[in-house]
């Protein structure tokens, strides 16, 4: 970069960073990519074509190209970076990125950006992720890297999908979904491969199916299935742990009552000498129905009725 004499404000010559030549050389280069990119057009066709052939190269490949993360006691499922990656690759006449634009005590901020030459459209995409534990402490170095990462990631996925519409990849995501459970198998094989690899991880049977709100494997679907390999690739990109990926105790209780347990106690009732109330004695109707233990409040409200 070449360096000019001007005047500043006292009216004094000093030494600045000539610009211009640097515009220059940025135009040119942008001009050439927008004329090589209508010279030689993108062809649909061979886009989808490659596309989904490197999508759906192996069920390893093709799970990676889903992601699934639990939330409020459901798991959201979408497309993975990893498919927009091949996105980028096939579409052509096209440049994208992503970077760390700002961090501080909390939070981690990255960007991502995709330019469609041949279309003369581009997109940019700002992420932020929290980089502090339950507790308000911030992450140590290592943690606040795979943190970045994850944004970075995040991010251009994002822009990617903004300048490749839904409408060219969908049935591309949707064979890639299909094969990530495995080609050839039948449903009893391809649930009990999944439930090996999650026993490989850490994962016991029944935290899987827990996380699923299924009684046994043999009511895991094909949903399920896709859901499950959707974890692995949020585990891999965001570098959780089992127990972190598969646990619900976020989530709310839904539909009706929870069921007491026949041994569990009936607490914070305390006696009075003005007798039981309506509700307090269908309460003791109640626990003695299903053989529950007598508090020694509750005797107490017993003797103070008699």
């Amino acid at each position: 970069m070449s360096m000019v004499l001007a005047k500043d404000e006292d009216n004094e010559l000093i030494e600045v960073a000539d610009t211009g030549a640097l515009e220059a050389l940025n135009r040119s280069e942008h001009d050439i990519k927008v004329t090589t990119a209508k010279k030689y057009p993108r062809s649909m066709r061979r886009f989808k074509n490659s596309a989904l052939e490197m999508a759906t190269m192996s069920e390893d490949v093709a799970g990676s190209c889903i992601y699934a993360l639990p939330r409020a006691g459901k798991s959201i499922e979408g497309p993975s970076v990893r498919l927009a990656e091949i996105l980028g690759a096939s579409y052509g006449n096209m440049s994208y990125g992503s970077r760390i634009v700002a961090c501080d005590k909390q939070w981690i901020t990255a960007q991502g950006v995709c330019y469609d030459y041949e279309n003369n459209v581009s997109a940019c995409i700002e992420v932020r992720r929290r980089i502090t534990d339950k507790n308000g402490k911030t992450f140590n170095d290592d943690m606040i890297q795979v943190t970045g990462r994850a944004a970075c990631a995040i991010a251009l996925r994002e822009a990617i999908f903004k300048i490749v519409p839904r409408a060219l990849w969908n049935e591309i995501y949707e064979q890639a979904r299909i094969t990530s459970i495995g080609k050839g198998l039948t449903m009893q094989a391809q649930r009990d491969k999944c439930m090996a690899w999650w026993k490989k991880a850490g994962a016991t049977e029944s935290q899987v199916l827990q996380f699923l709100s299924r009684q046994g494997i043999e009511e895991v679907t094909i949903d399920d299935l896709i859901t499950l390999r959707g974890l692995v690739t949020t585990m891999k990109d965001e570098g959780k742990s089992v127990d972190d990926i598969l646990d619900r105790s976020d989530s709310k209780t839904t539909g009706g009552a929870k069921k007491l347990s026949k041994n569990a106690p009936i607490v914070n009732v305390e006696p009075t000498t003005g007798g039981l109330t309506d509700a307090e004695k269908r309460a003791i109707e109640a626990a003695e129905s299903v053989g529950m233990a007598s508090s020694p409040q509750m005797e107490a409200r017993k003797e103070a009725k008699q």
